[in-house]
């Protein structure tokens, strides 16, 4: 019997959501994702549409405005194969999105036992397991909000078995891991602000593999909201928007499991400094984060 094609419709950057389905579902469902085709720019769309022609069901993830995604859904719709399509409460009010839709989901989860309920392929005992032993699952798609939306109560994760790979303890009844504290070294990385260095340092549970992602969008959004006109008090602004931002992520992904952030930008002539938590209240961490940032240029 061949395996429901599922075609994942989504930005580039949501590239999260698409590894995490077909990690899970792949034993039941097979995934068409579009991003693992190398195409140039004239060949996307019609490349896309034909990879949904093939495909008996459409599932979306979004959580902002975008143009390709909402284009697939309502191209699928067309040519009669159901959209499933994972959003918040805003996006579900939209009356084109609404018509396009076959089904709205709040969860990877819920949207997944939806699709194998649909082709028969739902083993209740076993998805419900699933999603009590995962943690992953039980994160809802709310990580991007929107303004008037109400922050949704997150449920602590176990970072041991989903930030490292299960070699360390479950610490999911607690918001940092209480032992095994080598697991959650600080990191620095470098990056680039209007061509000027900035080092970002953190000290948490979490996976900090999408950090750049998080650290390039904030520098976007900074940047429109004007930090980034020149001025003192702006880049001043600029670090502490950047700190929350990065803060904001990670809590979001487990509660209080950032312990350490600190942010230093070299502009002309200026060095700001920016720190929280253990970066502003434990010299050791100050000591290391800033001694790291002097050895770093001479590597």
């Amino acid at each position: 019997m061949n395996k429901p094609k599922i075609y994942l419709a989504g930005t580039k950057s949501e590239f999260q959501y698409r590894k995490f389905i077909k990690e899970t579902y792949s034993e039941k469902l097979t995934f068409i994702d579009p991003f693992e085709i190398e195409l140039n720019q004239n060949s996307i769309v019609k490349n896309d549409l034909q990879l949904i022609d093939n495909s008996d069901l459409l599932v979306a993830y979004i959580t902002k405005i975008t143009v390709g995604t909402t284009m697939e859904i309502m191209y699928a719709c067309r040519k009669g194969i159901p959209t499933y399509v994972i959003t918040n409460d805003v996006f579900k009010e939209d009356p084109w999105l609404k018509y396009y839709s076959s089904k709205f989901f709040n969860s990877f989860a819920e949207c997944m036992m939806g699709v194998m309920e649909r082709f028969g392929l739902l083993n209740i005992e076993k998805e419900q397991n699933i999603n009590k032993n995962r943690h992953k699952c039980e994160r809802m798609i709310k990580r991007n909000y929107f303004e008037g939306e109400e922050m949704e109560e997150k449920k602590n994760m176990n970072m041991g078995e989903i930030a490292n790979a299960g070699f360390t303890k479950d610490d999911s009844l607690t918001s940092t891991r209480l032992l095994q504290k080598s697991w959650s070294p600080m990191i620095v990385r470098k990056y680039y602000v209007a061509d000027w260095p900035c080092w970002i340092g953190i000290i948490s549970d979490c996976n900090l593999n999408d950090l750049d992602q998080v650290v390039l969008n904030a520098i976007e959004e900074g940047d429109k909201l004007g930090f980034l006109d020149g001025n003192i008090q702006s880049c001043r602004n600029f670090c502490g928007f950047m700190s929350d931002k990065i803060d904001e992520h990670y809590s979001n992904i487990k509660r209080g499991s950032v312990e350490g952030l600190a942010v230093a930008w070299y502009v002309d002539k200026m060095f700001i400094s920016s720190l929280k938590k253990d970066e502003m209240v434990h010299k050791s961490c100050r000591d290391e984060f800033y001694s790291i940032i002097k050895v770093l240029p001479h590597i």
